[in-house]
């Protein structure tokens, strides 16, 4: 059995409840690379397929740039389609839908449903950020809402479904941001069970293909115009309003070692909670975790994406060892920067409108505990627990996942939560995601 932390109970009936807005968001990769090609002209067309667990009247798109360049993405067409298929070609008889781009790529939430419009996006490019100097912090740009309606459910899943397909230019030397990795364990059980498959591949042969002809959809998985998606987030306008959930940090929240690709403690405890509510209450997240990145980085990934998203509670992580001190990792310094990141970082998501989660400290491999490491580790989770009696909301993952040694934690994994003794695995993941569901299911009155 799973023991919530200290002054839980007390917490989840303190009134506060997830609120619900008609917005769903997916975006379920937040590790962003570039890629920059020689030549110019089209590229190519990139195809994308996810589900929505609810019926949907409008539609729009999100795309990140980590760089200063600006890019080109001339065209972007969406279909729904009665059922998943092969993933690459719809079913039902909908119209392709071309979206639109009369904002500029700024946010707005006016829905667009003039024909006469432009259709070219312009991802605009990042800046520095002034207060830390970081050059990773992206930029968003996306396109307008349009009246895209969802067709019936897919049989078998209840999802429904729509495809997406647009193209990119190959200007020369010009850098382009996709999220990394094909998310290729997504269209396979049992992570996938919930519905919430996942699809991304291309033709990188200058062909364009949003007109929606038949294409192959065994080739496009290996001739991607890059490794994921341009695309990085997609938003529903739903019949019933959607908790939405975020999350950031390093590796260890992203995902990382899990089989599914990215398949951690956010991705199950949704698609476990959204399996469940399919039709009724569409239950979305938006992953802001990057490997390797350090709190100054992944709490701006938050910060960047998070009034676009309009979420309903947020869980952020409760240490990370890639802090570093000059020439120390993970030290007392460290430690205490991290803890006025956080502090800052729940504030920060209760101005969004969103109830903040917090964890306790990750585990991490022996050899890295060493005794200077490992007590400011212990000492940074009895910070985050004394939270509590603040009113937070503690969620102890120390608990689920460390091993304790003479009657405390000694900072590593216990065997069965990590497969490389630094991340958590599949196991690590699901017992996250079990210690949060219960909040979660409360807060959220489900």
């Amino acid at each position: 059995m799973i023991t919530l932390s200290p002054h839980a109970d007390r917490q989840l009936a303190s009134g506060r409840r997830l609120r619900r807005l008609h917005r769903y968001t997916f975006a379920p990769n937040g590790w962003f690379e570039t890629v920059a090609r020689p030549g110019t002209g089209l590229w190519g067309t990139q195809f994308l397929t996810v589900g929505c667990p609810d019926d949907f009247y409008a539609v729009r798109l999100g795309f990140p740039n980590i760089t200063t360049s600006p890019y080109t993405v001339p065209r972007i067409v969406v279909c729904p389609s009665t059922s998943w298929n092969d993933f690459a070609n719809p079913t039902g008889g909908a119209s392709p839908i071309a979206l639109t781009t009369v904002h500029g790529g700024a946010d707005s939430d006016r829905i667009v449903t003039s024909s006469e419009v432009p259709c070219s996006l312009t991802v605009r490019p990042n800046a520095a950020d002034s207060t830390s100097g970081e050059t990773t912090i992206p930029a968003w740009s996306w396109t307008d809402w349009c009246n895209v309606v969802g067709v019936r459910p897919d049989e078998k899943t209840g999802m429904r479904v729509l495809m997406i397909r647009y193209t990119v230019n190959n200007n020369e030397g010009q850098p382009v941001t996709f999220s990394n990795g094909q998310l290729k364990g997504w269209n396979a059980t049992p992570f996938a069970a919930g519905g919430y498959f996942y699809f991304c591949g291309g033709l990188n042969n200058g062909s364009d293909r949003t007109d929606f002809q038949a294409v192959n959809p065994e080739s496009l998985p290996a001739n991607t115009l890059v490794n994921g998606s341009f695309v990085c987030a997609v938003q529903f306008l739903t019949k019933n309003p959607a908790i939405v959930g975020m999350t950031t940090g390093d590796s260890h929240h992203q995902g990382t070692t899990t089989a599914g690709e990215f398949s951690g403690y956010m991705a199950q405890v949704t698609t476990s909670l959204g399996k469940e509510t399919i039709g009724s209450v569409p239950m979305g997240w938006a992953n802001c975790a990057v490997g390797g990145a350090i709190s100054q980085q992944f709490f701006r990934f938050l910060d960047a994406l998070i009034n676009y998203v309009h979420p309903s509670y947020v869980v952020l992580p409760g240490w990370t060892a890639n802090e570093s001190n000059r020439d120390l990792r993970a030290d007392q310094v460290c430690c205490d920067r991290f803890f006025a990141g956080l502090l800052q970082a729940a504030d920060m998501v209760r101005l969004n409108g969103a109830v903040p989660l917090l964890l306790t400290p990750f585990p991490r491999n022996p050899s890295f505990m060493t005794a200077d490491r490992l007590a400011p580790w212990r000492a940074l989770r009895q910070s985050i627990l004394g939270l509590q009696k603040a009113g937070e909301i503690v969620a102890d993952a120390t608990a689920v996942l460390g091993n304790m040694t003479a009657g405390d934690f000694d900072g590593t994994y216990l065997p069965a939560m990590t497969s490389d003794q630094l991340h958590p695995n599949d196991n690590g993941h699901a017992a996250v995601a079990k210690l949060l569901r219960p909040m979660i299911k409360s807060l959220a009155e489900i």
